[in-house]
């Protein structure tokens, strides 16, 4: 018998208020696991990749310019 996945509130992108959401897998973006979180709202459903907690956005550092001192 299959063990019912916990519920979660998170601001769902499609209905654009906080949502009770269920995390329903994994995947890999960028060689970086994400967590599959899918909207509990009949009329929404949507399924979206969110970053674990622990996740750092270092490939979002800005970069100098090369020959620059901007």
């Amino acid at each position: 018998m299959p063990r019912e996945k916990k519920l979660h509130t998170m601001h769902c992108p499609a209905c654009r208020t906080p949502r009770r959401v269920r995390l329903v897998g994994t995947a890999t973006v960028a060689k970086q696991p994400v967590s599959l979180a899918q909207c509990q709202a009949a009329d929404c459903e949507l399924i979206w990749a969110v970053r674990p907690p622990s996740a750092t956005m270092t490939s979002h550092q800005p970069h100098q310019l090369a020959g620059g001192t901007e």
